[in-house]
């Protein structure tokens, strides 16, 4: 028997961090190239001092137990679950706690949160701005933290045919049976 895979997926990995990245441009007008993912295989020059930005990063994809599954016709199933996502927004420069506060505010007007919902995330808290200025080049910058939990429902379809038919057979304890025919 081999395993199965799934044949389609979910926004993963870069895809998802794209969503919160347009999430953060949206709300606190910050210019695109200054809302970056914090991990990076090349990271790009940091910005001077004086200039503000933030880093954004998927910190844990956690799933709710148990996956629902079930079949969508003879040959597909599909399996669902619950998935809470927790993302760390890292605001630097002079306004970090301004910008963090405006990304985290802006997450509870209805116009922003209607556009995470369309792509299936929604908002399950968005928390404390932590301010707790870095160190960088021999100086320190602004920085605050905003750490937020979202949900979602994930979905992946899978090649997995059915029975079709089977025959069953129950015997009881005194002896007794039938024989039936289940079709799915």
């Amino acid at each position: 028997m081999d395993y199965i895979q799934p044949i389609t997926d979910v926004a993963e990995d870069d895809d998802l961090s794209a969503i919160f990245q347009a999430a953060i441009v949206g709300i606190t007008g910050l210019h695109p190239d200054l809302v970056r993912p914090l991990w990076q295989p090349q990271p790009p020059t940091q910005p001077e001092a004086e200039i503000d930005w933030c880093g954004i990063g998927v910190t844990v994809l956690s799933a709710v137990d148990y996956p629902e599954y079930h079949q969508i016709d003879e040959t597909t199933g599909m399996q669902s679950r619950y998935e809470r996502i927790d993302v760390r927004a890292m605001f630097y420069g002079p306004n970090s706690t301004r910008y963090a506060a405006r990304f985290r505010d802006g997450l509870y007007i209805w116009d922003n949160y209607t556009v995470l919902a369309l792509q299936g995330i929604k908002l399950r808290s968005a928390d404390d701005i932590t301010h707790v200025p870095e160190l960088m080049n021999a100086q320190y910058i602004g920085r605050s933290d905003v750490p937020c939990s979202f949900m979602r429902m994930i979905n992946r379809i899978y090649d997995v045919p059915t029975i079709g038919q089977a025959s069953v057979s129950f015997i009881t304890d005194d002896g007794l049976g039938c024989t039936t025919t289940i079709s799915q």
